[in-house]
């Protein structure tokens, strides 16, 4: 059929329209939803299509009068009409009969993230592809690139060339001043490994040995070299004629600045000033040789030495001429020469390392099909696929690296020969992922085939994409209000002006129209100072520009939840978001959805810090102050300060004790990591309300210990090398105002949009490039990585310079536009005041500036410009109805324990074998834990049975059992009422080891020392209780006896 691509500006309807092609499809042939692959690119993508789908199509086949379906019966209905030659009615069974075959047939509903198909074709043909079968997907690169590291580093002494390298590239380091730490420099550069671009460059220098490189090094710097002394040479004959007849520099046209000054620089060996400026051309060119401070006799010595003089300029003219280029290119690769080194033996490291894991990156699968599919007709991987789909949707396009597009083409070259329907959605304005691969030009230059090696498969494939190609545009703004898409149409019209022609193509046909409905919309844009009377830098003018807007805005009708800042760091946003904080205003941002920000889970790492290491203070400090802080502990200020005891730990049990906390470190150490957890929260109480952080922390310690270990050290490790990354999804309907990145803001859209921050330099996006030298001859060398700077321009590599340099402005023009678009009602801008002698636009400033000025309404003077009008927000019910039901408390129990012990009921006579049964001897201990006297056995024994799994019919036997014990004449006494007494009371030693006795009766004189024992007492027992009686002893008490009650066989033996 063909391949039609939208090409359509933000807000315009770019899913809808892919979800309506899936449904033409779908409503003609039911059955065609398993020959449909649609790809985006994150997984939050996939399921919002899947999602609209489903939805549409419940709307389609059952019509109620909700929002979803209102409009999908409005708009939707009547293209389908038409398009089908359907009724409504057939429609309507039709869309029933698709809803019913995706819902039962789920796993053919195709929809994915791109990386998820390359991992399936990778997964499916991994024998072809020469990779182990049972092979995992690796994500966590960092952990993996800092074992590789230190690996390499474990090397040196070992290694002499390796050894040699990193002491040659850390005493670079040293002598620019950068210190002498290699290791995150080393994790920094080589972050590239998992790069599109360097994953081809690297195989062209997997064969290079650290010797190879030096042999390298060493070639650049003797041509280095050989450049630097011929032009001093050059120089230093110049400069000695020049010093022989005694001539300053003040007798040479322009004095200082003339060529006299030219000369002795090159001489003292400084080579970056060997481009003559205008005053030493016109010297040579125009013969202005003398300046006029000059006498005579300095004159007549001049015009002497000036043949010789001349001369030299036209030496050092015509070698640099000839060689200059290859001599800037020989510094910039010498600089990075270390770096490209190291870099390869990384990643022969890494290589190594996934070898020997069988581990695969995700950056890796599109390698791996490229490898193939460049040069096969009818790429083998593709056979299955090619004859299961007939039809590929593609959406966010000018986010597509070149690799992943250049492995979807044999897929829509099949599709087209057989005559399938394809779409390609996107939006070159908003391609702001060139950082990660993402090649917008591919999608410009559509149907021509950008950025890809020039073969007749390619050519082929090129000419089937141009005989089906249809291209569409979106012209119509369903998101913001008339105001705002008129001003960003004139914007970015005006501000294309300043870009170069190769790029002006991705501004074109950007003109929107907007509905009726529509009408109004405010965008303000002011220019704050860097100080003023009340603050004295830009950033804290623009927090308080930024909260007086939120309380303006709350006078307008908006809610906090209407509202989003847009950064461009997450620096910035983390600064907005404190200050916001610090002012009461409600606030969700990706910091304060890290678990980390959770005091709750804080304090649990806290707890887990202390069962892993007794000797932690700090976290046992961390404990303390989150119960005093969070009122668990009753009445702090009168018991002991924890802080100012001798014996910190002692205090801390004694605190937690008086406060009824029952908490032992000695039990927990014995349980899973997951199962810790779920006890601390039981322990202290956390579960008795909905915590999202919380419960997002127990599926990653579930995650954690069922995919990894069980070890409590090792989760502890990973936790501090992940915390950064981990957080909690944003809750829905939580009123507050949003503040996120411009990445994380790209798909969404909010009545309220605030813009701080907007100044700054237009910067290089990217640091580093690589530079093919296939064609340079440079020391043995196919690629190199070199720094992306000016003196690039002196090279043959000028043109990357330049057009990196263009794509960094335009990265920045695709910021902008997808911060204005964002905004459905008002958008707010702050800026910087622009520079009173700024001549080039080449920040946010300037930009919007020339906007202003353009349009006839900039005036220097003035800091604050309104476009539209503000109107009230209108109060509207727009949120569905939510008929799930959440859970108010985190159901967290010991699960474990309880099954267990539900298993043994059910398998074991009570009254067989009890007394053998370490399970029976917890049962009474728990129950006898909470009895003083013998008239709180009823309710212990209820209690206990409340609390866990027990049929109920054994309730009676082991109330009787304990009734009978303690009416026994020898026990019956240390249960007796108004004794003094302590139940499993903790006995801290000098040592850190924690004793527990069941019981002790506080005497007048003496101690009476109770424990519970199940079966045959015995020498171990014995020991037991004398090992307290020793501790309480040390602490001053006096012992008068040491009972050991056996519960089975209802007997009091006294120890000595």
């Amino acid at each position: 059929m063909s391949l039609t691509v939208y090409k359509s500006s933000a807000g315009s309807g770019k899913t809808y329209t892919l979800v309506k092609e899936y449904l033409l499809l779908v409503i003609k042939e039911p059955y065609k939803y398993k020959e449909i692959l649609a790809i985006t690119f994150t997984n939050k993508a996939a399921a919002e299509m899947k999602n609209r789908i489903i939805q549409y199509l419940r709307a389609l086949a059952e019509p109620t009068s909700t929002k979803v379906n209102t409009t999908v019966l409005k708009h939707l209905l009547p293209v389908l009409i038409e398009k089908t030659g359907f009724n409504e009615e057939e429609i309507k069974q039709r869309a029933e009969k698709v809803l019913g075959l995706l819902l039962h047939n789920y796993s053919d509903f195709a929809i994915g993230t791109i990386d998820s198909f390359a991992h399936k074709i990778v997964r499916t043909f991994a024998y072809d592809l020469f990779l182990p079968i049972n092979f995992e997907v690796e994500m966590d690169t960092d952990t993996l690139l800092a074992q590789c590291i230190d690996l390499l580093i474990n090397e040196v002494g070992n290694d002499n060339d390796l050894t040699k390298m990193l002491v040659d590239f850390t005493e670079t380091k040293t002598d620019d001043e950068k210190g002498w730490n290699i290791e995150s420099d080393l994790f920094k550069f080589s972050s590239a490994l998992f790069k599109e671009e360097s994953i081809i460059h690297l195989e062209k220098l997997k064969n290079h040995t650290i010797k190879d490189f030096f042999v390298i090094k060493n070639n650049l710097i003797k041509n280095i070299k050989t450049f630097e002394n011929k032009i001093h040479e050059e120089a230093a004959t110049a400069h000695q004629f020049i010093k022989t007849n005694h001539l300053t520099h003040q007798v040479f046209y322009h004095t200082d600045k003339g060529v006299g000054k030219y000369f002795e620089n090159l001489f003292n060996k400084q080579f970056d000033k060997i481009e003559p400026n205008s005053y030493v051309q016109t010297t040579v060119e125009e013969d202005k040789w003398l300046s006029n401070k000059a006498t005579e006799s300095e004159k007549t010595a001049l015009l002497n030495i000036k043949p010789q003089l001349q001369q030299a300029f036209i030496n050092i003219s015509t070698y640099k001429e000839q060689h200059y280029k290859k001599y800037v290119l020989n510094l910039l690769i010498n600089e990075q020469i270390f770096n490209l080194s190291l870099l390869n033996e990384i990643k022969l490291t890494l290589e190594e390392l996934k070898k020997q894991n069988n581990l695969v990156f995700i950056s890796d699968f599109n390698k791996q099909i490229a490898d193939i599919v460049l040069n096969e007709p009818v790429p083998f991987i593709y056979e299955r696929i090619g004859d299961r789909y007939k039809n590929y949707f593609i959406d966010e396009f000018q986010d597509t690296s070149l690799l992943q597009w250049q492995n979807i083409l044999p897929l829509i070259d099949n599709s087209l020969s057989e005559g399938g329907f394809n779409l390609i959605v996107g939006d070159g304005k908003q391609a702001i992922y060139r950082w990660r691969g993402g090649e917008v030009e591919q999608f410009v230059k559509l149907p021509n085939i950008y950025g890809i090696e020039r073969t007749k498969l390619i050519e082929e494939r090129e000419n089937s994409l141009k005989r089906n190609y249809i291209e569409e545009n979106l012209s119509n703004n369903f998101r913001s209000q008339t105001e705002i898409v008129k001003f960003n149409k004139s914007f970015f019209n005006i501000i294309q002006e300043v870009f170069p022609d190769s790029v002006k193509s991705i501004y074109n046909n950007q003109e929107q129209t907007s509905s009726k409905e529509k009408e109004g919309g405010l965008i303000s844009i002011d220019f704050l100072p860097t100080a003023d009377d009340v603050f004295d830098n830009y950033n804290d003018i623009t927090n308080y520009k930024v909260l007086t807007t939120i309380q303006t805005l709350l006078t307008d009708n908006f809610q906090y939840k209407d509202i989003a800042i847009l950064c461009r760091s997450n620096k910035n946003a983390s600064n907005i978001a404190r200050f916001l904080i610090k002012n009461d205003i409600n606030v969700i941002s990706s910091e304060s959805l890290l678990l980390k920000s959770s005091p709750e889970v804080l304090f649990i790492l806290a707890c887990l810090k202390f069962i892993n290491n007794v000797d932690d203070l700090i976290s046992v400090y961390a404990i303390y102050n989150y119960l005093k802080c969070n009122a668990k502990i009753a009445k702090p200020e009168e018991q002991a300060n924890i802080s100012e005891n001798q014996s910190i730990l002692k205090t801390f049990y004694s605190l937690l004790k008086q406060n009824t906390i029952d908490f032992h470190r000695d039990q927990l150490t014995k349980l899973m990591i997951y199962e810790q957890c779920e006890e601390l929260i039981q322990i202290f109480k956390l579960n008795n309300r909905k915590d999202p952080y919380l419960i997002a922390f127990l599926d990653f310690v579930f995650k954690y210990s069922t995919k990894k270990n069980n070890n409590l050290a090792d989760f502890l490790e990973w936790w501090d090398k992940k915390c950064e990354k981990l957080s909690i999804t944003t809750p829905e309907g939580i009123n507050a105002v949003q503040i996120l990145t411009i990445h994380k803001a790209k798909g969404l859209e909010f009545p309220v949009v605030i813009y701080p921050y907007a100044k700054g330099l237009v910067r290089k996006s990217k640091d580093k490039v690589w530079l093919n030298l296939e064609k340079e001859n440079i020391a043995n060398l196919p690629t190199t990585l070199v720094n992306i700077s000016e003196k690039l321009k002196s090279t043959d590599f000028q043109l990357i310079y330049t057009e990196e340099m263009t794509k960094s402005k335009l990265d920045v023009i695709n910021m902008l536009y997808v911060v204005f678009t964002r905004a459905s009602e008002r958008l707010y801008i702050f800026s910087e005041q622009k520079e009173k002698e700024a001549k080039e636009i080449n920040n946010i400033s300037s930009m919007l500036a020339y906007y202003l000025e353009k349009r006839g309404i900039y005036n220097p003077s003035v800091y604050s410009y309104l476009i539209g009008k503000a109107t009230k927000h209108s109060l509207k019910d727009d949120n569905p109805q939510n008929t799930n039901t959440y859970v108010d408390t985190i159901l967290s129990d010991n699960i474990k324990r309880k099954v267990l012990i539900k298993s043994i009921f059910d398998n074991t006579s009570l009254n067989e074998q009890y007394e053998e049964n370490i399970l029976w001897g917890n049962i009474f201990h728990s129950i006898l834990a909470k009895v003083n006297t013998s008239t709180d056995v009823e309710k212990a024994v209820n209690d206990f049975f409340t609390n866990e799994l027990f049929p109920e019919h054994y309730k009676n036997i082991i109330n009787k059992k304990i009734n009978n014990l303690l009416s026994n004449n020898l026990i019956k006494p240390y249960f007796a009422k108004d004794l003094k007494v302590e139940n499993e009371a903790e006995l801290v030693c000098e040592n850190g080891k924690i004793l527990r006795p069941d019981r002790i009766i506080f005497n007048e004189n003496a101690l009476v020392i109770i424990d519970y024992k199940t079966g045959k007492i015995n020498e171990s027992h014995k020991n037991q209780i004398n090992e307290y009686a020793k501790a309480l002893e040390s602490m001053n008490y006096t012992i008068d006896k040491k009972l050991l009650i056996n519960i089975s066989a209802e007997m009091v033996e006294e120890v000595a």
